[in-house]
Parts: C-alpha cells; sequence; structure tokens
C-alpha cells in the first residue's frame, strides 16, 4: 500500500536528539512511507546529509532566508557539491522572509537568485519559503527562472495558488490546514488542481492541531492527510496516493524508506 510522504521536515533538530528514533518508528507506524529532511543551514548540512543517509531517507540542501547573514557568493560552489556529490532531491528551503527581519533583505536576495539559478542549472526543484514577500519571490522566479518546486507551508489565497502553481510550483499543505480558523485555506486546497498538492509536516514546528502547543513530528502528516480528505471530497487513502504521486513526481525520484542509499 501507497503510504504517506512527509516532503518538509527538520529531522535533524535538537529538539529529537533524544529520541529521534522513536520518532522515526512512530511516523512509519502512523502510515509514512518516507520523509524529506531539510538541509537549509550550511552550519547543518554534513548533519542532515549524514542522518538522511542512516535513515534511507532523502534530503535537499539550501541557505534558508532568515540564515542568510551567513551568505556569501563563495558559498555558491559548496552548495552545487554538497547537492551533486549526495543526491539532494531539491535546493533549499530558500526564498524571502520579510516578517522576521531575520536577515538583511538585500543578502535574503542575494541568496534567493543564486540559489534559483543553481536549481536550474542542476535541474532540480525548489523548496520556497516565503513570509509577507510573495509578490517579491514570484517576481524573481519569473526573472531567474524558470523555475519549480515547491512553495513550503502554503497559507495563502486562491489567487496566490493559482498564481504559484502557473509558474510551475506544488504546494505544500500541512498542519495549518487543521487549525479551525483555516477555513478558507480549506476552501482554496479544495479549489486548486489536485496534482498541485503535497503533504508535509516543518516539524518540529507548526503542530496540527491535536498537538497545538506540543513538538511536531513527521507522522502528523497523518492527521494533515485526514482533514486534507475533508477538503478535497474523497478518501483518504485517495489523499495518500494522490500526494504521494505528487511528491515523487515534484522531486523526480522515489521518496520511500530506503535503506541502500549511497554513503556521503
Amino acid at each position: 500500500m501507497i503510504g504517506i510522504i512527509d516532503t518538509h521536515c527538520h529531522l535533524d533538530a535538537s529538539v529529537f536528539d533524544d529520541d529521534r528514533e522513536q520518532v522515526v518508528a512512530r511516523a512509519r507506524a502512523s502510515g509514512l512511507s518516507g520523509l524529506v529532511i531539510i538541509g537549509h543551514d550550511p552550519e547543518r548540512w554534513h548533519a542532515v546529509i549524514d542522518l538522511a543517509t542512516r535513515l534511507g531517507v532523502r534530503h535537499t540542501i539550501g541557505v534558508h532566508p532568515n540564515l542568510a547573514q551567513q551568505w556569501s557568493d563563495d558559498l555558491v560552489p559548496a552548495l552545487r557539491e554538497a547537492a551533486t556529490r549526495t543526491g539532494a532531491v531539491a535546493i533549499g528551503e530558500t526564498g524571502l522572509d520579510f516578517f522576521r527581519d531575520a536577515a538583511d533583505g538585500d543578502l535574503q536576495r542575494a541568496a534567493f537568485v543564486a540559489q534559483i539559478t543553481l536549481a536550474h542549472d542542476l535541474d532540480l526543484p525548489l523548496v520556497i519559503h516565503q513570509r509577507e514577500a510573495f509578490g517579491e519571490v514570484c517576481d524573481l522566479l519569473r526573472t531567474h527562472g524558470p523555475a519549480r518546486g515547491v512553495f513550503h507551508c502554503f497559507t495563502g489565497t486562491s489567487e496566490e495558488a493559482r498564481i504559484a502553481i502557473d509558474l510551475g510550483f506544488a504546494l505544500g499543505i500541512g498542519g495549518v490546514l487543521t487549525f479551525p480558523r483555516s477555513s478558507e485555506l480549506r476552501t482554496t486546497v479544495g479549489e486548486v488542481p489536485r496534482e498541485a498538492l503535497l503533504l508535509e509536516t516543518d516539524s518540529p514546528y507548526l503542530a496540527p492541531r491535536s498537538r497545538r502547543g506540543k513538538r511536531n513530528e513527521p507522522g502528523c502528516a497523518s492527521e494533515v492527510a485526514d482533514v486534507l480528505a475533508g477538503a478535497l471530497g474523497i478518501a483518504r487513502n485517495d489523499v495518500i496516493a494522490l500526494t504521494t504521486r505528487n511528491a515523487e513526481r515534484v522531486f523526480g525520484t522515489t521518496l520511500a524508506f530506503d535503506t541502500t542509499l549511497g554513503a556521503t
């Protein structure tokens, strides 16, 4: 039976240090058949790669906009080498974040543009993070693309969904969909092409409704799948099959757990 793919998690985070193996076991018991660990911090790329290899899962490599203070053009060859040598399935997460203002805007833009270009050169998808920057993110994708990939943690409007999909991107749907206040988002996902929908958790962040205030885990994608099934008006198993096919089309590879993944 096809299982759930968590297309975006931070399983390398220190909050999992004491029970990471148990977290993965719970995820598999909940119906997860694979996950993608997001390598968003240059200082943790090696840790992410090692963890993905040990667990037999996939990973990405990139620089998060909130970490763009680390950015310099010298990172480009290191990013290229890490992505190609280790079989990264995407570049990112990258993008713009003007909500937190954790990094200078010009450095965010420079890092984002470089990663758009690199993803194009390597024929890899992008994992996009944006907060209060949707319009500029899309402008940069149009200017420096073509590009493809996923808008991670999509919580936007129907119009923003249409724009992202028209640009060639899927929508990552996570725990926010389960919140009581997210009725508009549930309406939006029910209206977009189903081929554009992916499941994700962003764990340990953005836990779904049943775990609000607690650590999120990849296994919580099961709750998101249930709510997404309701929003689409289809069976849970159909949601799982649909989103797994979508994920493997976006990332261009099988995403199921695989203990034979090559050493890095």
